[in-house]
């Protein structure tokens, strides 16, 4: 059976988009699968950037690409939520960059993530991403296991009530349909982040 993914972008380039080369690993690994994608991104202005805009760079035309306050209305239609990482997942999808007690995702983002995991759809997120899950499924299930790579990132994860465990960039963490893999958060190595994405992706696509 043909794997929809629902993948969701944060612009281009990470520093204030998502992280290139975990996105096309990603790409490229689920397409081996012969998954089938649908982007989502945010259409806003960042700093004089939109990252919908600049997300069509990544998608090139060439897959469907939606703003991703239409996820919360298709989330229903995917097996998969999946999310790279770079800066502009911190940034673009949600105010944990700015230090608010009061942390808020974009809009109905929260809402897809909790629908996905309580309908036991399968949710990926790579490098600063389970940031993310952390926020919008603190409260719900403390037992849930995320990792950003070593100990010194633990307590980005911690204070949302969730478990955490560290993990090279090769490898990965699952919990229940949850899985996390840190890539660059836990090196610069290309290769060994390719490997653990693949490893990640190679177990999402047998759910």
């Amino acid at each position: 059976m043909t794997k929809k993914i629902a993948f969701v972008l944060s612009g281009c380039g990470y520093e204030n988009g998502s992280e290139l080369y975990e996105t096309i690993f990603s790409i490229e690994i689920f397409k081996k699968h012969n998954c089938e994608i649908t982007f989502f991104a945010p259409n806003i202005i960042e700093n004089d950037r939109n990252p919908f805009i600049e997300s069509k760079a990544i998608t090139r035309g060439e897959d469907r690409l939606l703003e991703l306050n239409e996820l919360i209305e298709y989330i229903k239609d995917f097996d998969v939520l999946f999310f790279p990482g770079g800066f502009g997942v911190v940034k673009n999808l949600s105010n944990y960059m700015d230090n608010n007690i009061d942390i808020k995702l974009y809009d109905g983002l929260k809402d897809s993530i909790i629908y996905a995991y309580k309908n036991n759809k399968t949710i990926g997120a790579l490098c600063i991403a389970p940031t993310l899950l952390a926020v919008a499924l603190g409260g719900i299930d403390s037992q849930i296991i995320l990792t950003l790579g070593g100990s010194q990132h633990a307590n980005k994860i911690l204070k949302f009530g969730m478990q955490y465990k560290e993990c090279k960039c090769d490898f990965f963490v699952k919990y229940k349909n949850i899985y996390t893999s840190p890539a660059f958060m836990a090196s610069k190595n290309i290769i060994e982040i390719k490997t653990g994405i693949e490893k990640m992706i190679n177990e999402i696509v047998k759910e």
